[in-house]
């Protein structure tokens, strides 16, 4: 998975971490936390964006402070994901 650095050092947050493509970014905060959106049926600047209020339906957004635990949890969830007859994923 790609990742592009976009901004470093602002008011809000130390890092703006972006998908090339525009199907997620991430804002690392100050705090260490990160606000991370992930953009589901369109990717970020299409014009579907700019109808109003399409973006509700099409961002899943999370505010993480305890990144390794959560990647943790993540991986404990693929673990049994995997163990489904037939996952291809």
């Amino acid at each position: 998975m790609a990742l592009a650095v976009k901004t470093v050092k602002s008011e809000s947050h130390y890092k703006l971490l972006e998908d090339p493509d525009g199907w997620w970014d991430a804002y690392v905060k100050w705090d260490g936390c990160v606000d991370f959106k992930k953009y589901v049926n369109f990717p970020k600047g299409h014009p579907e964006h700019d109808k109003e209020f399409s973006h509700i339906a099409s961002v899943d957004y999370i505010h993480i402070c305890d990144l390794g635990s959560f990647i943790k949890l993540l991986q404990d969830i693929k673990a049994e994901q995997e163990k489904i007859e037939n996952y291809d994923g």
